[in-house]
């Protein structure tokens, strides 16, 4: 019992420098550290590798000539322009 007792105050410090994973309102998963700075998951577990860059679409997007409901997305960053007839739109439930 009592050698039990010094392992574990031993490992403890181990432990408590442990990173915490967490989930946020959008979904992502992320890793909380102890210095106060976060990193997302998928790079927590890949070792850090390069993430390849995504390359950007110079191309307009237009809206539909059938769609008239408009919904607007995060902080009005953008719009979303949809057809009532062939798509029901469910809100998010809030909490």
């Amino acid at each position: 019992m009592k050698n039990r007792f010094v392992i574990l105050s031993l490992l403890f410090p181990f432990f408590a420098m442990a990173q915490e994973v967490a989930v946020t309102e959008r979904g992502d998963s992320v890793v909380l550290y102890a210095n106060g700075t976060w990193d997302y998951y998928d790079n927590y577990i890949s070792g850090g590798e390069e993430i390849p860059e995504i390359p950007l679409n110079d191309k307009a997007f237009n809206k539909p000539e059938n769609a008239g409901k408009k919904i607007n997305g995060a902080n009005n960053f953008y719009q979303v322009w949809y057809n009532e007839k062939s798509w029901k739109r469910i809100p998010p439930r809030r909490p």
